[in-house]
């Protein structure tokens, strides 16, 4: 019986694609991300410390405009090393920005100004065509006039309309009556540095695989040295 003659099929590509993005200096091996994930989230800790004590972008409006335009800069140069750096420029770039933090923290108390009120509650709008707002939250209306605007797009809500809003969300109530515990969040994921990178987007290491540091290795700037019997201070 005669056998049908079987085409040439091309080969399947069976390779693993690779992304042709190409991840900052500064994260060039685990080590150096990990540093430099030390570096950023001591600039963006002191600086939710001073959204919490000022209010949402209120303190740069609290000190003079040559002192605003310094913070501005300095900025904008971090996350300009954070873009592209070098691990030391977003070593660099992180300490001057905790720097530049505490300076108008302190120019801003010399001035005689007052820190947000206890009994006021800010946030910023996270999504949507009202992205930036700031939303102060009192208990009555009583302190509606602690609310300290300076310049800044701000609502206040009482207790009392917030109150009025979750009634009307019968889905989250019965979200938070059936699973105690439960909490409304964004679909954003806490950033956590050591995990592997999955997507262009996202922020993580290449290759969780491979070792911390390269053969040349990563110089500690603490001072740290394994092999002489030091301890992590930890």
């Amino acid at each position: 019986m005669a056998r049908k003659p079987s085409r040439n099929r091309p080969t399947a590509d069976r390779s693993v694609p690779v992304s042709s993005y190409k991840p900052p200096p500064w994260q060039g091996t685990a080590g150096m991300f990990l540093a430099g994930r030390e570096a950023i989230d001591a600039a963006n800790y002191l600086h939710e410390q001073m959204e919490s004590k000022w209010g949402c972008g209120r303190l740069r409006l609290l000190v003079d405009a040559n002192l605003r335009n310094k913070l501005d800069r300095q900025r904008y140069l971090f996350l300009q090393a954070v873009d592209g750096g070098q691990l030391i420029d977003v070593q660099r770039e992180g300490r001057r920005m905790c720097a530049a933090w505490r300076a108008l923290d302190r120019a801003a108390e010399a001035t005689g100004a007052s820190p947000t009120d206890p009994a006021v509650w800010e946030l910023v709008v996270p999504f949507g065509i009202f992205k930036g707002l700031v939303v102060a939250i009192v208990k009555d209306d009583r302190d509606v006039a602690k609310v300290r605007a300076e310049g800044r797009h701000t609502i206040v809500y009482g207790l009392d309309e917030i109150g009025r809003l979750i009634g009307a969300d019968h889905f989250s109530l019965t979200c938070k009556e059936n699973f105690p515990g439960a909490e409304v969040v964004t679909a954003i994921k806490p950033k956590d540095p050591v995990r592997p990178k999955l997507f262009e987007e996202e922020e993580g290491i290449l290759d969780i695989s491979a070792p911390i540091d390269d053969v040349a290795g990563f110089a500690r700037s603490d001072g740290f040295d394994e092999k002489k019997g030091d301890v992590i201070p930890f």
